[in-house]
This record gives structure tokens, sequence and C-alpha cells, in this order.
């Protein structure tokens, strides 16, 4: 029944008894291949889209990528040739890119586009007009800044004893004040504002930090409170 389907399937028996021990762990070792690098003559990268087990209707598109640099042109030549790309050329990678899913197959879009190319190349080697009273436009490309961490913000020995005196100086004047009576205390406050005249009474605090925490209670007021308090 095995044999029988495999037949129908289009799978000779045979075949397959010596292809499947090939797919084992062993056998793919065996089959691998070094990578080897593209060419000098390889310029064009095309890139495909395969969604495995199902039609796609983004299977078809083909995108080729190539580098002015690499096809053998003259200065003057590979500044035309960016000219006419558009676009279509990235002036942060050197690279020329253009897609097409005109067509029903990837064979056919790839076709077009390795015509395009050749196209492209031979206008750049036209002598006619070589474009260089046109500058390079390259208003379409927007160039991604990567941030940086600031050096003056990093901790080095240094700026940790910086760090560690400043602090021990705030301290010290918080200190200071507090000796004083002029430091304000942010609970006491809040106390205050919710407590109303009986809480600050009760409270042993100097006459100016009360003063400047009726100040601050009058700024923080909400306008309706206000308006009715004036009323």
């Amino acid at each position: 029944m095995g044999q029988a389907r495999m037949k129908l399937a289009g799978f000779p028996f045979a075949l397959c008894l010596i292809s499947i021990p090939k797919l084992s762990r062993r056998g793919t070792t065996e089959l691998a291949k070094p990578f080897e690098p593209p060419t000098k003559e390889e310029v064009l990268r095309y890139r495909y889209t395969t969604y495995m087990g199902e039609n796609h209707p983004a299977e078809k598109k083909v995108v080729v990528q190539f580098s002015p640099a690499d096809l053998g042109l003259t200065p003057v030549q590979a500044n035309k040739l960016k000219k006419l790309a558009g676009t279509r050329y990235d002036p942060g990678k050197d690279i020329v890119k253009m897609s097409c899913e005109s067509f029903d197959h990837a064979a056919q879009n790839k076709r077009y586009l390795s015509d395009q190319v050749d196209t492209l190349v031979a206008a750049a080697k036209d002598p006619k007009d070589t474009f260089e009273d046109i500058p390079l436009d390259t208003r379409h490309y927007k160039p991604v800044v990567k941030p940086k961490f600031p050096k003056a913000w990093r901790l080095t020995p240094d700026r940790k004893k910086e760090l560690a005196a400043l602090r021990e100086q705030a301290k010290q004047l918080d200190a200071g004040k507090k000796a004083e009576g002029q430091l304000v205390d942010g609970q006491k406050m809040i106390d205050a504002m919710l407590g109303g005249p009986s809480v600050v009474a009760q409270q042993t605090i100097s006459k100016e930090a009360m003063a400047e925490m009726l100040v601050i209670a009058q700024r923080q007021a909400p306008p309706k409170a206000r308006k009715q308090d004036r009323n």
C-alpha cells in the first residue's frame, strides 16, 4: 500500500529508500558545503519571499540590490548611475535597491529587474551627457542618528567622588537650616493644609516657617476655592 502511494505521488520507492537516509543528521553533515563569498562578477543580489506550503501573492515579488562601486564604472559614470537611480539609491549604504511585482511569476520579475540594471549601466556609460552639471539629490535619504551615551554622564571614579562631595555638602546645608528652623518639613505642610488652623496651632514651628507654609498653601489652592474665600 505504501509503495503504491509513492508511485502514485511520482516518487519511485527505490529512490526514496536511497534518499531518506541522507536526510539524517549524519547525511546533512556529509552534504554540507562551505560558504563561498560572491565573486567580483556576482554583483547583483536578488531576494525572494517564499511561503512554505501555501500560495501567497507576495511570492512573485523580487528585490535586487547592487552597489555602483562593484560595476567597474569610472567615478563619473558611477555618479551618473546614482543620479539616474533617483530615490532608489541609498547614499548611506551606497546601494541601489529596486523591486518588481508586476508579473505573475518571480522569474519574470527577476528578468525585468535584470534588464533594468543593464539599461541603467548602459545609460551611465553613455558619453553624450555625463550629468556632471546636475547635483546628486539626496533629500529622500534621512540618516538615522543613534544617540550615544554622553561622556559627562559616565560614572568614573572621579565623578563618583564629585557626586559624593555634592551630597555631603547638601546634607550639611540641610542640617544647618534644620538647626536654625528654616528647613520646611513637607509632612507638616501637608498636615497643616488638611487639618486646618487647629493642627497648625499645635505644631511648634517658627514664625518664618509658618509664613512660608501659608504662602505656599495659598499658591497651591485651586482657583474656585480662592473665589469662595474672597466672597
